[in-house]
């Protein structure tokens, strides 16, 4: 930080010095509470440092004298943002978020950056024009791999049609497969068709499970108390949830070998209790919502998926190529599995990523321009959607929306 405050004028010294400090903050209770729950994470205080971080490059843009203050600061700023985006959180926890005060701020302060004149700063440097015809070529690959139904498929036979032996031999060997009658196609769930089923548990680290408890569940038992004192049944629900509480407090976690070693973000709970981190899985007598998804969601996140693969290594985005090179083996030897390193990336994390080299890319998130990009590519074919994408790319930087999007609205 000592070093950046040596790049600002005096005139913007103190107020610089006031904002790292609260950045500072801001940023080791968000590392705090990540490593104390396991993953969890305030959305109050990430928002709050993002505002804090565009506040910062605000001022240095103002000053006109540190660009590259404004630019990490900014981006840093909009990284985090991008990782709340990526939480699969369904809409109404989302428009929890939308509708805080603390995204108020930091979306304010977002324009008042762009209208100080920084939003040049977020743009990449242009990139060569082989990159973005090779970017072209594997995005247009992904959406038209990805763009004709594959749920319209009829089974290859009927099993509960075959005779016996065969039948109960295939029954036995692929149970989920080969099973008797199965419903006729499509499978898939269009728009409008979305089913939304309730668990009735949910498994969380124990970290996560000690502040789900002690934070939400236990005072909406005591204000539920307050309102009726005489309540026996929820006395003991009080009293058995305190109990619950001091024991998962209590609980304490040695470090282990294991036999074998485990992909990040995997939770191996079927096996032994642990996430991959070592932490211990605690199942919750709490329902929650699982929202099945659309056709359109399956597609979106199959071409993500093999844009970040194919993109991996060739120097597209600087985050995805360390990524890929902390998963590649050292000398091309797989020692810790079969699989691929590139089919182990996380896409979900990366892509925000290579969206921010490619603004372009928005259309792989958006589901109505994603929508429109199939229709498209379904309609004039692979090469029409390589060259859509490609002109998008080549006029960057340039306007918030480019010549392909006026293309893409003259094809509807």
């Amino acid at each position: 930080m000592a070093s950046d405050l040596e790049l600002i004028p005096d005139g913007y010294r103190s107020e610089v010095r006031r904002l790292t400090g609260a950045e500072a903050r801001l940023d080791a209770e968000v590392r705090f509470d990540d490593r104390r729950f396991a993953g969890l994470r305030d959305f109050r205080t990430i928002l709050e440092l993002a505002a804090v971080r565009l506040e910062l490059a605000t001022l240095a843009v103002e000053g006109g004298r540190d660009a590259e203050l404004a630019r990490g600061k900014a981006l840093a700023a909009l990284q985090a943002l991008d990782d709340l985006r990526g939480l699969s959180l369904p809409d109404d926890q989302f428009g929890v978020i939308r509708g805080s005060s603390e995204f108020a701020a930091a979306q304010g302060q977002l324009e008042r950056f762009l209208m100080a004149g920084g939003g040049p700063l977020l743009e990449d440097r242009v990139a060569g024009a082989e990159r973005v015809r090779a970017l072209a070529r594997i995005v247009a690959s992904a959406v038209s791999k990805h763009a004709h139904r594959d749920d319209t498929y009829r089974p290859l036979f009927r099993t509960e049609k075959l005779r016996e032996p065969l039948r109960s031999l295939l029954k036995a060997l692929l149970p989920v497969s080969a099973r008797e009658h199965q419903a006729e196609p499509p499978y898939g769930l269009e728009e409008g068709q979305e089913e939304v089923r309730r668990a009735p548990r949910m498994t969380v680290p124990l970290p996560q499970a000690v502040h789900y408890l002690s934070e939400e569940v236990l005072p909406a038992y005591r204000e539920a108390l307050e309102a009726d004192p005489g309540d026996a049944g929820l006395q003991a629900s009080i009293a058995a949830l305190e109990q619950r509480i001091e024991r998962l407090r209590a609980a304490r976690v040695y470090p282990r070998s294991t036999p074998l070693p485990i992909e990040p973000a995997v939770q191996t709970d079927t096996l032994v209790g642990f996430t991959a981190d070592g932490v211990p899985l605690v199942t919750l007598g709490i329902g929650v919502d699982v929202r099945s998804g659309t056709n359109l969601d399956r597609m979106r996140e199959l071409i993500q998926s093999e844009v970040v693969r194919r993109c991996a290594g060739g120097g597209f985005a600087a985050e995805i190529d360390r990524e890929y090179r902390r998963l590649a083996p050292a000398g091309g030897r797989r020692a810790f599995g079969t699989v691929p390193h590139s089919l182990r990336l996380d896409h979900r994390r990366l892509f925000p990523a290579l969206r921010r080299a490619f603004p372009v890319l928005r259309h792989l998130e958006d589901r109505a321009e994603l929508h429109s990009l199939l229709e498209h590519c379904r309609r004039y074919g692979e090469a029409a959607t390589r060259r859509l994408i490609e002109m998008e790319l080549l006029a960057l930087p340039g306007a918030e929306r480019g010549a392909a999007d006026r293309a893409l609205r003259d094809r509807r």
